[in-house]
């Protein structure tokens, strides 16, 4: 699903996208994005932030908290540099990534791809138990200490790969895996997942550990 108020640029996001293979459905309005959402589920949703009526950041954040929407990953879209600050924010509400306009048509493709890489089940079953942390793998839910914890779906995937691969430190690459080659852009959107991640794990915030100069691990259960 693609969300701009521009009708060129809807147009053009669009027709790129179907060229890539996808099938797609555009509208001008988050409003009408979400509730087309309740209607037929999207496997991404691609949405500009500086919307008419409600923003992209506003749209973010509803769909995030409505349960029958808010497993739907996001990709948001601006046309202005993000700062970390706003990029915070935008992860805050729940952004899976981000694009900046004017993108080129190889790096939208990519993202939208890598997205739907991280937070796609591909069949996988597994249960994973480390200390007071449970991932499941095949539901997409995450329990700390018995407690449900509510994770965007590119921060399940994050923490899945750390959980698949405890006590071994993982490169902020694989961990989110863009094809655009824009090291500096992955590295910084690893970087504000992880300490969004490590923010709701609260008291055991320690499990996940930095790694000097490599990226990230998963530690000892008793971080």
């Amino acid at each position: 699903m693609v969300v701009d108020d521009e009708e060129s640029i809807l147009e053009v996001t669009s027709a790129l996208l179907v060229a890539a293979g996808y099938r797609v459905t555009g509208y001008r309005s988050a409003e009408e994005a979400i509730a087309a959402l309740h209607r037929e589920p999207a496997d991404v949703l691609v949405m500009d932030v500086l919307l008419e009526g409600m923003s992209g950041v506003d749209a973010c954040r509803a769909i995030r908290h409505d349960v029958a929407i808010s497993r739907t990953p996001i990709v948001l879209v601006t046309g202005v540099r993000v700062s970390d600050a706003d990029q915070v924010l935008g992860f805050d509400v729940g952004a899976d990534d981000y694009v900046l306009k004017p993108w080129s048509p190889d790096v939208l493709v990519a993202r939208v791809a890598a997205v739907l890489r991280r937070t796609g089940r591909r069949g996988d079953e597994r249960r994973i138990v480390h200390g007071p942390l449970v991932v499941d793998a095949a539901r997409c839910e995450v329990s700390l200490d018995g407690r449900p914890v509510m994770l965007t779906p590119t921060e399940f995937a994050i923490l899945l790969r750390l959980a698949s691969a405890p006590d071994r430190a993982l490169t902020r690459t694989e961990l989110l895996d863009h094809d655009d080659h824009d090291h500096e852009s992955t590295d910084r959107n690893v970087d504000v997942h992880v300490l969004s991640i490590r923010r709701k794990l609260g008291v055991h915030r320690g499990l996940i550990e930095t790694v000097f100069r490599v990226g990230y691990r998963l530690g000892p259960p008793d971080a």
